[in-house]
């Protein structure tokens, strides 16, 4: 059996302001780097098989406590990074409308196949996303896979082994450094555990998105 562990980056600065990040990056907060000890204290007395992360600076920040305490090398995937959110990203979320508004208009319709400017739709960022799944679940067939991710990332994946439609409003939340599990069994995926953040509670840190 095929296990990935998808755990959400810390929080950031530009998520305490409200901005989009996409594939820029903003560095966590001491909020954010706590968050990333609390779940690798979570995960250090189970045995994983290998480790990714984004190649994106506040997914690597949130991997290498996890990298330490479970021994495991840190690999970077750049198939892993959050949706690219084009012109949006490094705006406020409550300014693009005005900024951008003809395409914030356009973004809001949630169609999965509509293309921000200089950015990628829904469906592209699922396709690419689904895509290094599969590869690092083949290369490492029966395996225990950890990676630290974000949470739009996390989102596709779970929409896509529930065959969920894009065009649907998101029902759950991926807090940051958010415990999620998926599995493979017989040919098929499934999902164990999505959204748990107890580790933050017991450690007693927040939960922030």
């Amino acid at each position: 059996m095929t296990r990935i562990i998808m755990i959400r980056h810390g929080e950031t600065e530009w998520n305490q302001l409200g901005i989009y990040q996409g594939q820029l990056n903003s560095n966590l907060t001491e909020n954010g780097r706590n968050q990333a000890i609390a779940i690798a204290q979570r995960l250090q007395n189970h045995k994983f098989d290998c480790l990714y992360s984004s190649d994106l600076g506040r997914a690597q920040e949130t991997a290498q406590p996890i990298s330490k305490v479970c021994n495991l090398s840190l690999q970077l995937e750049k198939g892993l990074r959050e949706r690219n959110y084009g012109i949006f990203e490094g705006l406020e979320k409550n300014r693009v409308a005005d900024v951008h508004s003809e395409a914030y208009i356009s973004h809001k319709t949630n169609d999965p196949h509509y293309v921000i400017p200089n950015g990628e739709s829904m469906f592209q960022f699922q396709k690419r996303v689904w895509k290094c799944v599969e590869t690092l679940a083949k290369k490492h067939e029966g395996k225990s896979i950890i990676i630290v991710t974000h949470g739009g990332t996390i989102a596709a994946i779970i929409y896509k082994i529930l065959s969920m439609d894009l065009s649907t409003k998101r029902p759950f939340s991926t807090l940051n450094t958010s415990y999620n599990e998926i599995y493979q069994s017989e040919n098929r995926w499934k999902l164990k555990i999505l959204g748990d953040t107890s580790h933050l509670f017991y450690a007693g840190y927040d939960d922030i998105v």
